[in-house]
This record gives structure tokens, C-alpha cells and sequence, in this order.
């Protein structure tokens, strides 16, 4: 998990004191400064403090130039006083690219008795009239709810800057005959610095190069990790080759996840992607694979860096059960095995889809339920609306799907039970314009998705 480093700074004093210089050097709130900083640090956050209280304008310069250079997450600007009005825009002028949190205490008590409310409100009249984004806090450093903020915000800062330096790779082409796993090239760059194509061709190198003791071994594992297998040992081998063959072009360009379309470019070639893509999603590289999802590979990414956990995809399969507030998500199985509740229930089967698309038998599906838990649902839409990128966001929990639903499918599939009626969360899933597959971690991560949404200007669709 990413460890949130934070730029902090502090304002004090007026602007009519603060223009008599060095000489007007009293106490503002040093010792209250270092108190807010101690609380952070025990939340386990890095902080880049600024020594001292910044006056003026050649002292918020040299400021911004040591945040920049220790490329912070987030600058928290602590008001200890109202502090010149120029010091802010002049501030966000330096740093346009680091999002700004504008922070004082809302009460004055024995520990943190200066209040800088005037403060933060003069910098937001002027940073609105800059046209420059921001975020603001009224709270004290010894509040739970004012620490959980900022530690919200913290980690979202640092997810959207980790991810907009990473590159997602893709496979292949658009599923045929699917539009709305499309995505415009130009405004997924938005979100993350490259979506890199990937030559298929040199996948098959790769996969050719691959030995046979090491695609071996690469089985001997699975099978120790799943309940049952069905599936053939030279589907399987291939599928390990696959895996590695992956895992080789991951290093090669640096991918920090991988979207493709295993329908039937790759399957004609021999690479069976299905299991492959499991075991890079257990080991923290989401493998979108079936419909050449860049959105849902990206968004998969985002809620790694929030929990540390694979994530879920699937698609709405039916409503079961309307007064339980119970239906199903349900998908092709390439999920990583840890969202499995028990390694007994994991099943590997022949993937009867490549024969129907392709003519060719065989292949590897990846076969279980997911197990229950409370969960976070989130999908980013990959065509923006009106010039901005949307993401879906909502809450729930995964239950027990009952024999029926066991019974009902292939593949992995998650019986879910949103936070709000199955209907609101359709409502809002098609009226919002949600792609059709949807992710779900097992975290509430919510706040941090909405948090990651405002810095990198996303419209939330949340329910």
C-alpha cells in the first residue's frame, strides 16, 4: 500500500504585521504547527515539514521549491493567522500541479488555541478567482473526523499522482461487436501517463521462448492452490507459458496492469490468457483479458493502490431474490484466487467459449464464487460526457449465493447485496451511462474513490 508523503507548510501572522518583515518575528503558532505535525505522523503519514512560518513571498518560493523537489502528495497549507493574501496564489502558481488542502483549527482550545479561519477563507476567495482546485478542512489536529479527512484526501492524492505516472498495456483489439468497453485514447491519458499497444507478435516470441521444466513448475503450483482441475495438462502448460510470456513483457515496458481481448486473435495464436490473468491479478498486476477493458483495468489498479487487494469484475447476470436485496455478478473466470473464499473451491475447467468462437477446443476458465465480505463497487468509464470522465461508486456486500445461484453458471461470479435497493442501483447504473462490467474490492474504500475523483476533476456517479 502507498504510504502518503505530505508537503506542510504553515501561515501566520496578518498582512499588516507580516509587511514589517523579520522584525515582526513573534510567536504565531511554532509549537501548535509541530503538535498538528506529531498527530499526522502518528496516523503514519510522511510528513516534509516546513521549518518555519512562511511571511513572504521570497519564503513561500524556497518552500515550494523543497516540496517540489521531494515531490510530495499533497500540500497542507496550516493557517496559524490570516497571513498576506499573496502568499497562496503565489504558492499555487509554483506548485499548479500538487493538489492544496486549506487547513485550521475551527475551535480554539488549551493545545491549539490560534485559529486561521480568515486565513483559509481569504486563500479560497482567491484561489477560486485563480480558477485553481482545492480542497479545505475546518477541524482541530486532535478530532478522529478531521484526521480520517485528511487521510482520505492524503491517500487519494498520492494514488492519483502514482497513477499518472504509469503505463497500462493492451492486447489486441475491441471485443467484436462491443462498443462500450471502447475508450478515447486521449482522455484515458488523463488518468494515467500511457496506454501502451502492445505487438501480439512479440507476445508469441515470448511464449516460444518459454521452457517446458518452467512452464511445469508453473502448473505443479496451480494445482496446489485449487480445489479440482479438469482442464487439459497441455492446456494448462500453455497457460503457464502464457502467464510467463506476460510477466516478460510487464518488465519489458514497465506495465502497471494489462487489458486484452483473448477472443480469437490470441486464442488462434495459442496463447490461453484465462488463467494467466489470474495469477498476474494475485500477484498485483491487473490482467483485464476477456473484452479489452482498459477502464476496468485501470480501475482494478486504483483500488490496489487503495487496499492492497485484487479486485472483482463481472457483469449483471439477473436480480435473484427482490425483497433480499440479492443478485448476481457473473463473468468468464480470470479472477485471482485470493477472492476465492477457500482454495477447495477453486475449480480449473475447459473454456467452452474458445470452440464456439473459434473452432478451436480447450483452454483454462478459472472456476468459484466470491467470498462474502463488505465491499466497495467502482467502475471508470472510459468516453467522457460533456468533456469529463465519469466514475461509478457505490457500497455493499458480497453473501452467500444459494444453491440455486451456484448452479447457474460457469465462470467466477460474486452473489452482491448493494447498500441501496437493487433497482436504485440499476437506476444509477444506466442512467449514469455505467460500461457493463463492474468492480467490486473488498474494502470501503468510497470516500478515498470519491477523493481521487475531485483531484483528477472525474464526475462521481455515487449511489
Amino acid at each position: 500500500m502507498i504510504r502518503p508523503r505530505i508537503g506542510f507548510l504553515t501561515v501566520g501572522g496578518s498582512p499588516i504585521v507580516a509587511a514589517q518583515g523579520f522584525m515582526a518575528r513573534e510567536y504565531w503558532g511554532e509549537d501548535i504547527r509541530d503538535r498538528a505535525v506529531s498527530r499526522l505522523e502518528a496516523c503514519g503519514l510522511e510528513i516534509v515539514k516546513i521549518p518555519k512560518i512562511v511571511f513572504n513571498i521570497g519564503e513561500m518560493t524556497e518552500a515550494a521549491q523543497v516540496l517540489r523537489s521531494e515531490d510530495v502528495d499533497l500540500v497542507v497549507i496550516y493557517f496559524t493567522g490570516i497571513g498576506e493574501e499573496v502568499l497562496i496564489p503565489h504558492l499555487a502558481a509554483e506548485l499548479p500541479q500538487y493538489p492544496l488542502l486549506l487547513w485550521s483549527n475551527l475551535t480554539a482550545t488549551e493545545e491549539f488555541p490560534r485559529i486561521g479561519i480568515m486565513g483559509v477563507i481569504h486563500a479560497a476567495s482567491n484561489l477560486r478567482a485563480m480558477g485553481r482546485k482545492f480542497s479545505y478542512l475546518l477541524g482541530n489536529p486532535d478530532d478522529h473526523e478531521t484526521m480520517r479527512k485528511i487521510l482520505v484526501l492524503t491517500r487519494a492524492a498520492a494514488v492519483a499522482k502514482r497513477i499518472r505516472r504509469d503505463v497500462v498495456g493492451t492486447l489486441s483489439a475491441v471485443s467484436p461487436g462491443q462498443l462500450d468497453t471502447a475508450y478515447d485514447e486521449v482522455q484515458m491519458r488523463r488518468v494515467v501517463a500511457d496506454v501502451d499497444g502492445l505487438d501480439v507478435v512479440e507476445l508469441v516470441n515470448f511464449y516460444e521462448k518459454v521452457g517446458d521444466e518452467e512452464a511445469e513448475h508453473v502448473v505443479n503450483n496451480v494445482l496446489q492452490r485449487v480445489g479440482s482441475c479438469e482442464a487439459e495438462r497441455a492446456d494448462l502448460l500453455a497457460s503457464a507459458k502464457t502467464y510467463l510470456a506476460l510477466k516478460q513483457m510487464v518488465g519489458k515496458y514497465n506495465l502497471k496492469a494489462i487489458a486484452a481481448n483473448s477472443r480469437p486473435g490470441l486464442v488462434m495464436r495459442g496463447i490461453l490468457i484465462h488463467l494467466a490473468a489470474s495469477l498476474l491479478s494475485e500477484e498485483g498486476i491487473p490482467a483485464h483479458i476477456h473484452e479489452h477493458d482498459v477502464p476496468a483495468a485501470i480501475t482494478e489498479l486504483v483500488l490496489r493502490y487503495f487496499t492492497d487487494l485484487p479486485a472483482y469484475t463481472g457483469e449483471f447476470n439477473y436480480v435473484e431474490d427482490l425483497v433480499g436485496n440479492r443478485s448476481k455478478l457473473g463473468h468468464t473466470g480470470f479472477s485471482a484466487f485470493s477472492l476465492a473464499g477457500s482454495s477447495r473451491d477453486i475449480r480449473l475447467t475447459k473454456y467452452s467459449m474458445h470452440k464456439t468462437l473459434t473452432g478451436r477446443e480447450g483452454g483454462v476458465e478459472v472456476q468459484f464464487y466470491v467470498k462474502p465480505g463488505r465491499v466497495t463497487f467502482a467502475k471508470l468509464g472510459g468516453r467522457a460526457v460533456d468533456g469529463r470522465l465519469s466514475m461509478f461508486i457505490a457500497g455493499g456486500e458480497v453473501v452467500e449465493p444459494s444453491e440455486e445461484m451456484k448452479k447457474s453458471g460457469s465462470g467466477c461470479f460474486a452473489c452482491i447485496r448493494p447498500d441501496v435497493p437493487v433497482q436504485d442501483f440499476l437506476d444509477a447504473i444506466i442512467s449514469g451511462g455505467v460500461e457493463h462490467h463492474i468492480l467490486l474490492v473488498h474494502a470501503d474504500v468510497r470516500a478515498e474513490l470519491e477523493a481521487f475523483c475531485d483531484i483528477l476533476d472525474i464526475q462521481k456517479n455515487t449511489v
